[in-house]
């Protein structure tokens, strides 16, 4: 990603913890977690555990409790996006290892 992407960061976390507010009445959708020490982060990117202000390439991703699967069957790029792997790491399936 470039530094361009990095720098939109703040403005896409917005957008989800907005979302979350309004549209997720069964918990958060995607759990941002330091990938560092797994601390949970808050809404303004700060570890739970260690306080830190969290990179961007140190966000680890993964499904939330209001996290709801749509359709029965997975296509591979939905499955990878939807097991915990690091903000910016690339998207690996079987058809595309990386």
């Amino acid at each position: 990603m470039t530094d361009k992407g990095v720098a939109l960061w703040p403005a896409v976390h917005a957008l989800m913890n907005w979302g979350e507010s309004f549209y997720s009445p069964n918990g958060v959708k995607r759990v941002l977690r330091h990938d560092l020490d797994g601390g949970l982060l808050d809404r303004d990117g700060r570890c739970r555990d260690c306080g830190s202000a969290v990179p961007v390439p140190e966000i680890r991703v993964e499904p939330g409790p209001g996290f709801q699967p749509t359709g029965t069957e997975v296509d591979p790029v939905s499955g990878a996006i939807n097991t915990p792997r690091r903000l910016l790491e690339p998207i690996a399936t079987a058809h595309n290892p990386g």
